[in-house]
């Protein structure tokens, strides 16, 4: 069994991972699909799990624990297998799929969490073959399938440049309100800035894999002990990867474990 490691330390793992794999591939636009180019240019793009079989064991994705596969033109694969980070190298032909060496993170996770992630990694590296749309991407080898669809592009225009302020923290089921005032800024510089409600963020921030990451983020100052747990459930999800989505002037930040940041107001 996987050692286990404390949730932040999983996902600043994860983070690190997916920024130093997957930033080559995307620096262009996450959903670009070029049937016209190099044999494989249909399956490069960023890929979330939807469905899929194992010697007829079915495998069923889990919410709050995604399983996502991202192909760079670069030779690069990557993603979050339900529970931890994985990266290497790959070799696209014309509908072949070829996986060289990889690495993943060693975070413990729920019995049913780890028994989907070992299900995907057996069939995603058993996988020899694919096919692509512009809707979905499939795998397939002896006795697997694998069946995706596009991750949508982060919204980086709306993002940018913009103040939000937080008022929902999420956690499961749960929703509690804010105390005091915690808020993120994203610069167009890669630099973000912000706060828990009682420590000020710094750090970098990139969109890669079709989410919102910090590869670097540091926490300066002190907490009252009634804003302790708020400080770290903030953290926690920033050092997701997150998920972003955008609702007129509401924004929502979801990180692996069904957590998330809800209702930033511009």
């Amino acid at each position: 069994m996987a050692p286990t490691v404390s949730s932040r330390t999983f996902r600043r793992l994860v983070t690190t991972l997916a920024a130093a794999i997957l930033l080559a591939a995307a620096c262009g636009d996450d959903q670009t699909i070029d049937s016209g180019g190099a044999p494989g240019d249909d399956a490069v793009g960023d890929w979330i799990l939807r469905s899929g079989t194992v010697d007829d064991e079915p495998l069923t994705p889990i919410p709050g624990y995604d399983a996502t596969l991202s192909l760079g033109a670069d030779g690069t694969f990557g993603g979050t297998a339900a529970c931890n980070g994985y990266g290497g190298t790959a070799t696209l032909g014309d509908g072949t799929l070829e996986l060289g060496e990889y690495s993943i993170t060693e975070m413990g996770c729920e019995p049913d969490v780890m028994a989907l992630e070992s299900l995907f990694v057996q069939a995603l590296t058993a996988a020899t073959t694919f096919t692509a749309t512009t809707d979905e991407l499939v795998l397939s080898g002896d006795g697997v399938e694998l069946v995706f669809a596009p991750i949508p592009a982060v919204p980086e225009a709306e993002l940018v440049g913009t103040d939000w302020t937080l008022d929902t923290l999420i956690d499961g089921e749960t929703a509690s309100s804010v105390q005091g005032t915690a808020t993120l800024r994203l610069d167009e510089d890669g630099s973000f800035e912000g706060s828990t409600g009682c420590r000020t963020l710094t750090g970098e921030w990139l969109v890669a894999a079709g989410s919102l990451q910090f590869p670097s983020l540091a926490a300066d100052g002190d907490c009252q002990p009634e804003l302790a747990d708020q400080d770290g459930f903030v953290i926690s999800v920033l050092e997701g990867p997150a998920t972003v989505e955008i609702d007129g002037a509401t924004l929502t930040l979801s990180a692996p474990g069904d957590i998330g940041l809800r209702d930033w107001k511009r």
